[in-house]
C-alpha cells in the first residue's frame, strides 16, 4: 500500500455527479447531472450532450426530482438512478427512462436510512449508501427498469460512528466494497451469484489508524483490476492498494 499526500480543492457547481451514459460520436457523450434542489432553483436531474473537444454542452431534458445528489445509468444505459438525498422522511430512490434526448421519471421508492449519498446498479438491484447512520439498502428492480420493493438493509459499521460514502463492485462481480468516513474503515461484502438476493458475509477489509482519521471516502478500481485508489477526507491524500 502507498499513499500520496496532497491537497484537494473542492469545487462546488450546480452539478454534483456526472457521467457519460451514451456516445453517438467520437467526442460527444450524453452527461447526467445530479443537483441539490433545497433553497434553489434547479430542478433535479439534467440531460446533456456534451462535446470533449470543444468543451461546449447543450441541455437536452430536465426531470423533476428532490436533491437527486448522485445519479448513474444503468449498465445497459436504458434507465438511470438516483438517491434523493434528505433526513427527514423524504429521502429514497428514483429510477428514470433513458432515450436520445429525453429522461423521464419513472417511479421513486422510499425506505432508504438518512441521508443517502451514493447509489450502484448490481445485477438486478440498487444498492444505496448513507451518510448518516451508515445504512446500506437494497432494492430490487422491475422488469421495466423501475425499483421495486425494499429487499434489505444491513449497517456494515458502527451505526452512531458511521459516515458511508460510497459502495463499489470489485472487477469480478463477486464483492461489494464499502468506504466508511466515520469509522475509517474499508468493508467487504460478499454479492450472490448474478446480483439476485440480498448481499451478506460482510467484514472489515482494510482499518485506517483512528489517530490519523483520513476519512476514506470513494473508492475506484483500475481497468485492468489489480489496484484500488482510495480519496480521503479530511486526511487529503490517496490511497493505492
Amino acid at each position: 500500500m502507498k499513499r500520496l499526500f496532497g491537497t484537494f480543492m473542492a469545487v462546488s457547481l450546480l452539478c454534483t455527479f456526472a457521467t457519460g451514459c451514451a456516445r453517438p460520436a467520437d467526442s460527444v457523450f450524453k452527461m447526467l447531472v445530479g443537483t441539490y434542489t433545497e433553497g434553489n432553483d434547479s430542478k433535479g436531474v439534467y440531460l446533456y450532450d456534451f462535446d470533449t473537444e470543444n468543451l461546449e454542452w447543450k441541455l437536452l431534458d430536465t426531470a423533476a426530482a428532490g436533491n437527486p445528489s448522485f445519479i448513474i445509468p444503468s449498465p445497459d444505459r436504458h434507465f438511470a438512478y438516483a438517491v434523493s438525498e434528505y433526513s427527514d422522511g423524504r429521502q429514497g430512490v428514483y429510477s428514470f427512462a433513458l432515450n436520445e434526448d429525453r429522461i423521464d421519471v419513472l417511479n421513486f421508492r422510499g425506505g432508504t436510512g438518512a441521508d443517502p449519498c451514493n447509489i450502484v446498479a448490481v445485477g438486478e438491484s440498487v444498492i444505496t449508501s448513507d451518510y448518516s447512520g451508515g445504512v446500506v439498502s437494497v432494492f430490487s428492480l422491475t422488469g421495466d427498469g423501475g425499483i421495486d420493493t425494499l429487499a434489505c438493509q444491513f449497517v456494515p459499521g458502527q451505526m452512531l460512528a458511521s459516515h458511508i460514502h460510497c459502495s463499489v463492485v470489485s472487477p469480478d462481480s463477486s464483492y461489494l466494497f464499502i468506504t466508511d468516513l466515520g469509522a475509517d474503515n474499508i468493508y467487504r461484502v460478499t454479492l450472490p451469484p448474478e446480483g439476485r438476493g440480498a448481499p451478506y458475509d460482510f467484514c472489515i477489509a482494510y482499518s485506517f489508524d483512528r489517530e490519523m482519521h483520513p476519512g476514506p471516502r470513494h473508492l475506484t478500481f483500475s481497468q485492468d483490476g489489480r489496484f484500488a485508489y482510495l480519496i480521503s477526507e479530511p486526511g487529503d491524500y490517496v490511497t493505492a492498494f
